[in-house]
């Protein structure tokens, strides 16, 4: 039995994940009217393999602690902020998502969890160090872009008679 659930817990979860998050996004009918499901899956799937390609640098066995980590965040930053560009403009509107962020939120948090499991498969395998779950939460530092503008735009928001107040 835990054969099969360290099996379930290595290469199955995670596609489950992605499947019930697209089914959710596919259910919702302000999005499923506009949403390509076609071009979102391919959109994850390039993003997801994209994010996953960090973990090839546990080669760098030891030295990843020192090196291989800022690599990583930095790749990750970099790719969080090509992902906002492409929401925003061209690639944003094929997808049907390109003014709503809860769509770009679920396109960009399943490419995350695919990116985070597929970094870990390549990490354990490459690297055969102890800590590839821990790695892979790296792939979070790729929602940071969006996440801060998401803020910011909510902060442009509030009304200034709020201010006046202070």
């Amino acid at each position: 039995m835990e054969r099969l659930i360290t099996f379930f817990q290595s290469y199955l979860l995670a596609p489950l994940l992605i499947i019930i998050l697209l089914l959710v996004m596919g259910s919702l009918k302000g999005l499923k009217e506009q949403l390509s499901m076609k071009y979102a899956l391919l959109y994850i799937l390039i993003a997801g393999l994209l994010l996953g390609t960090p973990g090839f640098l546990s080669v760098l066995q030891d030295e990843y602690v020192w090196g291989g980590i800022f690599i990583s965040v930095g790749t990750y930053f970099i790719l969080g902020l090509l992902a906002l560009l492409t929401m925003k403009g061209g690639v944003g509107k094929s997808l049907g998502v390109s003014d709503k962020p809860f769509g770009q939120a679920c396109i960009l948090i399943a490419s995350t969890i695919l990116g985070a499991w597929i970094h870990y498969l390549l990490f354990t395998r490459f690297g055969g160090l102890p800590y590839g779950h821990i790695a892979m939460m790296q792939s979070l530092w790729f929602l940071i872009p969006f996440l801060t503008e998401f803020s910011l735009s909510r902060f442009h928001l509030v009304p200034p008679p709020i201010y006046e107040l202070w």
